[in-house]
C-alpha cells in the first residue's frame, strides 16, 4: 500500500468515527492527518475544509476548499469540492458566487 493510500485510509476510517459533538477532537485528528501531507496538497487542504463544514464552520472551509482546487485536484474530486464549495457559500448567504461555480461546473446532474 502507498503512503497515500495509507493516508487516505486514515480518511476514510476518520469519517467512518466521525462524531460532531466533540468539534474540537475532530479539529485536533483531523489537523494531526492533513499535518501527514505536505503542504498545499490538495487532498489534505479538501479535507481540512470538509472538516470545518461538517462541523458547522462554513465561513472557515471555504479558504481551504478555495486552495485545494487551486493547487489542483483530479476531475472527480475538483468536481466534488466545488459542488461542496457551492454549497457552503450558498448557506453563507453568498448565493451568486455559489450560482456562478455551479454555472461553471462541467456537471450533467445539474442541468
Amino acid at each position: 500500500m502507498s503512503e497515500h493510500d495509507e493516508w487516505q485510509a486514515k480518511i476514510d476510517a476518520f469519517w467512518a468515527e466521525f462524531d460532531d459533538s466533540d468539534a474540537d477532537g475532530c479539529l485536533r485528528r483531523m489537523r494531526a492527518l492533513v499535518a501527514k501531507r505536505p503542504a498545499g496538497d490538495p487532498e489534505a487542504l479538501a479535507e481540512w475544509g470538509g472538516v470545518h463544514d461538517s462541523l458547522g464552520l462554513e465561513a472557515e472551509a471555504v479558504g481551504p476548499y478555495r486552495a485545494a482546487l487551486a493547487a489542483g485536484l483530479a476531475p472527480e474530486r475538483a468536481h466534488q469540492v466545488t459542488i461542496q464549495l457551492a454549497s457552503t457559500l450558498r448557506n453563507l448567504g453568498r448565493t451568486d458566487e455559489a450560482l456562478e461555480l455551479l454555472d461553471a461546473l462541467d456537471a450533467p446532474e445539474l442541468a
